[in-house]
């Protein structure tokens, strides 16, 4: 069995907390508890069960399986289920839901504000090419994604990064 090591243990717990906190997490809590009213014990129940503790036995069921998720499914299920339903997981949690809307916030917040009636459509068109196929080049290998990641941020011009020319 292997132990991870505090520093270790450190570093998933600071990747967890990357991965799952996001603005939502910051404004959803507080405008749930405004609406809520004098519910405000039941809905933070239903959210403590389903913001956190679903996420959380998942993430447990999964490192109690040592990752090996797609086979404990499939031997517990017919394999074509555990397909599809990892198909439908994979499908929902990223392209069918999280790119699209990473894509249509950081249009609406960082380039709308910019453009005018008259240019919004083809703004639009332009931003949205831009950003599908920046991420679908990211996307085609994901191993060189910090090497890739890493060159636009650090590439200037000429050959310079933003720090020294060679």
């Amino acid at each position: 069995m292997n132990t991870l090591s505090k520093g270790e243990i450190l570093t998933v717990g600071f990747m967890m907390f990357s991965i799952f906190f996001g603005a939502g997490n910051l404004i959803f809590p507080p405008a749930l508890g405004q609406a809520a009213g004098s519910n405000l014990v039941p809905a933070i129940l239903g959210f403590l069960t389903t913001g956190v503790g679903l996420p959380l036995m998942g993430i447990a069921a999964i490192a109690f399986k040592g990752g090996r998720y797609i086979e404990f499914i499939r031997e517990k299920t017919y394999p074509w289920f555990a397909t599809m339903l990892l198909v439908i997981l994979y499908l929902s949690i990223g392209p069918l839901f999280a790119l699209p809307r990473t894509g249509a916030v950081s249009f609406e917040i960082g380039i709308r504000p910019f453009l005018t009636d008259h240019t919004l459509l083809l703004g639009q068109l332009a931003y949205t090419g831009a950003f599908f196929g920046l991420s679908y080049y990211l996307a085609l290998n994901p191993n060189k994604l910090i090497d890739r990641v890493g060159k636009m941020l650090t590439a200037g011009p000429a050959g310079c990064s933003w720090l020294s020319c060679s």
